[in-house]
C-alpha cells in the first residue's frame, strides 16, 4: 500500500464515505425478483389479518389480537392505503425496512470509527453476515428501524451534545416499544444506560446530561401519551396491557421453541459451549466473547481515566446489542439471531480498529524496545509478525464477505455470471418449477409455484361465489392470512387461532365466538406438516384445545370443496 492509499484509508470516514457505502448496501441487497417465490402465509398471517382489520376501522387488541405492538400494523396499513391493499405491498415494506436498518447502522459506524479502512471492511461483513437475506420480505422490517434509529440518535447526542437528538431518540424508542416490546426495551436500556455511564464517569457535563435526559423523556411522552389516550378512549387499553403481559409471561410456555435445537438453559451449559469449539452451538456463543472484551476494554479505559464520548456510544450500542443477543436465544437458528449480530459487528470492528491503531509500527517498536527492554531485532520481528497478522485479518475479512456474496446474494451472482458469460436464468427464484403470476385483487404482481396459485385462485373463486362481503369465514389453525386474501373477516379476536391458546380464558372466549358466530364456511389445512405438532403438541393443553375445535368442526361441518392444500367445510 503506497503512502497516498495508506493516508486515505487511515483518515476519518466522512459523509461521502457513508453515501458511497449506503449505495453499495442498496445495490448488494437489491433483488429484482423479490416477489418471486412461495408466499410464506404463516409469517404474513401475523400481520395481514390485523392490517385488514385496521383498513376496516377495527382497533388492535380490542377487536383483534396482535402478537406485537399496534404500530407494527399501522405503517403497512398506510402503505396499502397509498399503493393498494395487496400482499406485495406488505412484502415491499419488509424489504425496504430491512435495507434501511443496514443503512442506519452505517451512520452509526461513521460516527464511531476513526479510519476508512475499518469502516469499509465492517460494511462488507455487516451485509454479508447480518442482512436477513432469506426472510427479508416477510420478517423484521421497520420494528428494527425504530430501534436502530433510537441508538443512532443516542450516538449523535453523545458525539455532539445536542439535546434534540435525544428528543428524537425518545420518539423512536417508543415507536419501537409500541411496535415490538423487545425492541423498545433494548432501545430504552441503551439510551438510559449510555446516559448513566456518561453521568457517572463525568464524560460530559452533568447539567447537559440531565437536560438531555429530560428531552429523552419528552420524546417518549410525545408518542406514548397520545397513543395510550387513544387506546383508552377506544376501550382498548386494558386488552393491550393484557396482551403485553400474556406475550411476555406466557407465550414461551405455550410454544415449544426448542423444536429446532436445544437452547443453552443454564450458565453452566453456556460456559461449557463457550470453551468447546466443536460444539454445534459454539458459533452462536462467539458474540459473547465480543461483549466480554468490550467490558474489559471499557474497564481498562476507566481505570486509566481515558474515557470519552465514544465510550458512551459503545455502552449505548453494547447494551442494545447485548439485550437483543440474549433475547435471540429463544430460537438460535432463526432470523432474530442474524439481526442481533448487526450491533455486534459494529462493535467487533471498533475493537479491531483500536487494536490496529494501538499496534502502530513506530509506537509499538519503541514500546517493545524501550519499555519492555527487548533487543532491536526481536522488537522488529514482532512488528513483522503483527503486520502479517493484520494483513491476514484484512484478507480473511474480505474473503469471507466475497464468499458469502458469491453463494447468497443475487446481485453479486448475477454480475458474476454476466462477467463470466454464464447463463443467469437459474439464479431466479423458482427456477425449474412450474410457476404462475397471480392476478387476484389482494394477491397480484407475484409469481408463485403453480400449486399455490391454484390454492389462491380456487379459494378466492369459491368465496366470491358463495359468500357476501363482510361475512365471516373461519380459517384454522394458522391461516389468518387467507382471510385477507379472500377479503372476508375471520371469527372472533384470534385470527391466528393458536394465539388463543396463550390463556385458558382466551381459548374459552374463542370457542364462544366460534359457536356464537356459527360461520357458514370453514377452511382447514389438509396436512399440518411435521413442524406444527413439534411446536405445539408437546404441551398436552395445546393438543386438548386443538381437539376441542376439531371436534366442534367435525360435529357441525362437512367438506364441500377443496384446493390443492386445503379443505373447505360447509355447515351441516
Amino acid at each position: 500500500m503506497n503512502k497516498s492509499s495508506k493516508k486515505f484509508f487511515s483518515e476519518n470516514p466522512g459523509w461521502g464515505d457513508f453515501l458511497l457505502l449506503a449505495l453499495f448496501t442498496v445495490l448488494m441487497t437489491f433483488h429484482p425478483f423479490y416477489l418471486f417465490g412461495e408466499i410464506n402465509f404463516y409469517e404474513l398471517g401475523l400481520y395481514l389479518p390485523g392490517i385488514d382489520g385496521i383498513l376496516h376501522g377495527l382497533i388492535p387488541h380490542r377487536d383483534f389480537f396482535h402478537l406485537r405492538g399496534a404500530f407494527e400494523l399501522y405503517l403497512p396499513a398506510l402503505a396499502m392505503q397509498l399503493f393498494g391493499d395487496h400482499v406485495a405491498v406488505l412484502e415491499t415494506c419488509f424489504y425496504v425496512g430491512n435495507v434501511l436498518v443496514m443503512v442506519l447502522w452505517l451512520l452509526v459506524g461513521q460516527k464511531i470509527y476513526s479510519t476508512r479502512l475499518i469502516y469499509y471492511l465492517m460494511t462488507l461483513v455487516l451485509i454479508a453476515r447480518a442482512f436477513p437475506r432469506v426472510t427479508f420480505t416477510y420478517w423484521g422490517g421497520f420494528r428494527y428501524v425504530w430501534g436502530t434509529a433510537a441508538v443512532l440518535f443516542g450516538v449523535w447526542f453523545f458525539k455532539h451534545a445536542r439535546p434534540v437528538w435525544l428528543l428524537l431518540a425518545g420518539i423512536f424508542s417508543v415507536l419501537g416499544l409500541f411496535t415490538s416490546i423487545e425492541i423498545g426495551v433494548c432501545a430504552i436500556a441503551a439510551i438510559v444506560g449510555g446516559l448513566a455511564f456518561s453521568y457517572f464517569y463525568k464524560i460530559q457535563d452533568r447539567r447537559q446530561l440531565r437536560q438531555g435526559f429530560l428531552y429523552y423523556i419528552l420524546g417518549c411522552l410525545l408518542v406514548a401519551v397520545p397513543f395510550l389516550t387513544y387506546m383508552a378512549a377506544q376501550q382498548a387499553l386494558v386488552p393491550l396491557l393484557d396482551s403485553v403481559y400474556t406475550v411476555v409471561a406466557k407465550m414461551q410456555k405455550v410454544i415449544n421453541v426448542e423444536y429446532v435445537d436445544t437452547i443453552p438453559g443454564t450458565p453452566w451449559e453456556v460456559l461449557t459451549i463457550l470453551i468447546n469449539p466443536v460444539h454445534k452451538n459454539f458459533k452462536h456463543l462467539t458474540p459473547a466473547y465480543l461483549y466480554i472484551f468490550l467490558f474489559i476494554y471499557l474497564f481498562w479505559r476507566a481505570r486509566k481515566k481515558q474515557l470519552n464520548t465514544t465510550d458512551a456510544c459503545l455502552v449505548c450500542l453494547g447494551l442494545y446489542g447485548l439485550i437483543m443477543y440474549n433475547a435471540a436465544f429463544r430460537l438460535i437458528w432463526a432470523a432474530q439471531f442474524e439481526m442481533a449480530l448487526q450491533p455486534e459487528k459494529i462493535l467487533f470492528f471498533f475493537l479491531l480498529e483500536r487494536a490496529l491503531v494501538t499496534m502502530d509500527a513506530k509506537k509499538l517498536y519503541y514500546f517493545l524496545k524501550d519499555k519492555l527492554n527487548m533487543k532491536k531485532d526481536v522488537a522488529q520481528f514482532k512488528i513483522y509478525v503483527i503486520r502479517i497478522l493484520t494483513f491476514a485479518l484484512i484478507a480473511s475479512t474480505v474473503g469471507y464477505a466475497v464468499q458469502r456474496f458469491n453463494k447468497r446474494f443475487f446481485v453479486y451472482k448475477w454480475a458474476r455470471n454476466t462477467v463470466m458469460r454464464k447463463e443467469r436464468e437459474s439464479l431466479k427464484p423458482l427456477y425449474g418449477q412450474e410457476t404462475q403470476e397471480v392476478h387476484l385483487p389482494r394477491v397480484k404482481g407475484m409469481t408463485v409455484p403453480l400449486w399455490q396459485a391454484r390454492d389462491l385462485e380456487l379459494l378466492a373463486e369459491f368465496f366470491d361465489k358463495n359468500t357476501q362481503p363482510g361475512e365471516p369465514v373461519f380459517m384454522y389453525p394458522e391461516m389468518g392470512a387467507y382471510s385477507f386474501v379472500i377479503d372476508r373477516p375471520g371469527v372472533g379476536r384470534f385470527l391466528m387461532t393458536t394465539f388463543a391458546w396463550f390463556q385458558e380464558p382466551w381459548h374459552e372466549e374463542f370457542m364462544q365466538d366460534l359457536q356464537k358466530t356459527a360461520p357458514r364456511y370453514a377452511v382447514l389445512i389438509k396436512d399440518l406438516g411435521p413442524t406444527f405438532p413439534k411446536v405445539y403438541f408437546k404441551i398436552p393443553a395445546n393438543k386438548k384445545k386443538f381437539d376441542d375445535v376439531d371436534q366442534y368442526l367435525q360435529a357441525h361441518y362437512t367438506i364441500v370443496a377443496e384446493t390443492p392444500t386445503m379443505w373447505i367445510y360447509g355447515r351441516k
